[in-house]
């Protein structure tokens, strides 16, 4: 679950703007402490986080991730494991 969490907060503060501790975690349906902690957690994983007090948390370019290039193998296997997940 904190990792699902965590994946919703980065894209988040990567889609652009600043976000207080209130509204992220409104959205993230948790408690402010909770959000301090994983900013805490995404800037430990290298992700440059800026927080200014009383105005919020953004990030200076939203992240990219690289693409990911699977052989059909790879992909069957790794659908297969999302579908035991289910």
């Amino acid at each position: 679950m904190a990792t699902e969490r965590l994946m919703q907060l980065y894209f988040t503060l990567g889609s652009g703007g600043t976000f207080t501790a209130e509204e992220l975690a409104d959205r993230l349906e948790v408690s402010k402490p909770t959000v301090h902690r994983d900013i805490e957690r995404l800037r430990s994983a290298g992700l440059i986080v800026e927080g200014t007090p009383n105005v919020g948390y953004s990030v200076e370019k939203p992240p990219e991730m690289p693409p990911l290039f699977l052989t059909a193998s790879e992909f069957r296997t790794l659908a297969a494991g999302a579908k035991s997940l289910l």
